[in-house]
């Protein structure tokens, strides 16, 4: 990600499986899917919505 914008685009997985941007990883916002089959930023929740796991079906 090598632009001006390359942190807007860069995001972490934490331990729980919550995907954070790295622009904001210290923040209350998650990754979350939003009901249209698309992806929003969103507060946290706790919930398992916001919990991602690989292979999971």
């Amino acid at each position: 990600m090598d632009s001006g914008n390359g942190t807007n685009l860069g995001f972490t997985v934490d331990d729980g499986g919550v995907i954070r941007p790295d622009i904001a990883t210290a923040t209350a916002t998650a990754l979350t899917p939003d009901g249209d089959g698309g992806l929003a930023l969103r507060p946290l929740s706790g919930g398992a919505g916001q919990r991602w796991r690989a292979g999971a079906v």
